[in-house]
Formats: C-alpha cells, structure tokens, sequence
C-alpha cells in the first residue's frame, strides 16, 4: 500500500539532499584550491632555491676568473675573501667568494697551483646556497 505524503515534506526533503550536495562540492572545490595553492607555492620556492644556485655557480665561475688573473699578475698570491654587496648584486642578498691558491703538489712548487673556491648566497640566509670548486692552475 502507497503512503501518501504531502508535497511540502517531498519538497523539504529534496532541498536536504541539494543541500547536502551542494556542501559536498564545496569541500572538494576547497579542497582542489587548497592542493593548487600549495603546489604553486612549492614551485615558487623551488625557483628562487634555483635562482640562488645559479647565482651561487656564477660567483664560483668569477672567482676562478679573479684567482687566475691574480695569480698571473703576482705569482705570490695565496687567496682573499671577497664580499660582494647587494648593491653589486643588484638584488637583495649580498654574497661570499673564498678563494685558496696553494702548491698543488709540493714536488714541483711553483708551476702547479690548486685554487679552491668557496661561493656562499645568499650570504647568512636561512637557505643559504654554498658551492666549492677547485681548480688546478699551471703555469
């Protein structure tokens, strides 16, 4: 046997289900934007992180640049600390360069040289980037 129910109670009770849908797809749509915003910031960070290798490779490269033609000029150069300002930069973060010559091979004294350069950026930062390269220099 049918029940019959009146059309408010029907009406009623489909608006609850609309409802209902209608909170579920705001979850998900919340949620989609919550993911799509981390993930958007992640891949910033990961560019800037990239950004500041990059810059820590060139001063490693210019260091190596500085050194040689140092070397060349006074056969007696041992090394210096090089600190590069923001302003040099032209951006925010200031940088590092320490650069070591030694004998590479107390044999032969003088005609081998090893230079080993140490780049820090951004210097005394939370994320600082550091990079060694070592180089062997004969003359």
């Amino acid at each position: 046997m049918l029940k019959f129910q009146p059309k408010q109670f029907r009406r009623s009770r489909r608006r609850g289900v609309a409802g209902m849908w209608g909170i579920v797809c705001l979850i998900l749509a919340t949620a989609i934007a919550a993911t799509l915003g981390r993930l958007t910031l992640t891949g910033n960070r990961l560019v800037i992180q990239e950004q500041r290798r990059s810059q820590c490779d060139w001063l490693v490269q210019a260091g190596g640049s500085l050194a040689s033609s140092r070397l060349q000029a006074d056969p007696k150069y041992i090394g210096e600390t090089w600190k590069i300002t923001a302003e040099q930069l032209g951006g925010s973060d200031s940088g590092e360069v320490v650069i070591e010559v030694a004998a590479a091979d107390p044999a032969v004294a003088d005609s081998v040289r090893q230079i080993r350069i140490n780049a820090r950026f951004p210097k005394e930062s939370p994320r600082e980037v550091k990079l060694t390269k070592t180089l062997r220099l004969t003359r």
